[in-house]
């Protein structure tokens, strides 16, 4: 007979934390320090899962689920890992969004995913350690490549100390959409669109996480 929660491995879009609240209750905090094979094992056991990941593009919600996971895994464990490291901040930001990483390329996570993927770390891991210069680069790089110039307040602290005065005139237009009409030939307008696009994103996989962290008691 399978585990009660068995179901939240095939589900869309579970968020990290609702899986570490699990694994805490059904196999105990140690599981962070266990072998990664020991512990595929021990889910695979416990809820009646398949053990390994597959290997094409096609992810199924297990893979996923199994890739945050082990990011999840990754950051309580060693938590410089994600805080100095490009290659692993970018790895657990992508699969902390339901994302599979592939680790053969530096691919570029966009701004929603990193500001939701560094809300939901906090969460599984309030006392983060400082974000080493590498990867603060990193996200102001992603900032870039999408088009993003005023970040979320929830991580501020990473926005370029350049034009603050103007970053700050986005974030308050943020307040006035959806009420406000927009003028797209205006760039306060163009970045607050932007944004808002990013924060929207944010709130409502947040608001997803907590529905689904109060259901995983």
């Amino acid at each position: 007979m399978s585990h009660p929660k068995s179901a939240l491995f095939n589900a869309e879009n579970v968020p990290v934390a609702v899986y570490v609240r699990l694994l805490n209750s059904v196999l105990g905090s140690d599981w962070v320090s266990w072998e990664p094979e020991t512990l595929r094992t021990s889910i695979s056991t416990k809820f009646s899962l398949p053990t390994s990941l597959k290997s094409d593009v096609s992810h199924q919600p297990i893979d996923r689920a199994m890739a945050s996971i082990f990011a999840a895994k990754t950051l309580l464990g060693n938590p410089d890992v994600f805080a100095t490291r490009i290659e692993g901040f970018e790895n657990i930001i992508l699969a902390f969004n339901n994302h599979v990483p592939n680790f053969e390329v530096l691919e570029v996570a966009s701004p929603a995913e990193i500001s939701y993927g560094i809300q939901m770390a906090r969460m599984i891991h309030p006392n983060l350690p400082k974000f080493s210069e590498d990867v603060v680069a990193y996200i102001q790089a992603c900032f870039v490549q999408h088009g993003v110039f005023a970040y979320p307040k929830a991580i501020i602290e990473y926005e370029p100390d350049s034009q603050k005065d103007l970053r700050e005139k986005i974030r308050a237009r943020v307040e006035d959409i959806p009420n406000a009409t927009l003028n797209l030939e205006e760039l306060v307008d163009v970045q607050a669109a932007k944004l808002y696009d990013v924060e929207n994103y944010v709130f409502e996989r947040l608001s997803m996480a907590k529905e689904e962290m109060a259901k995983a008691k």
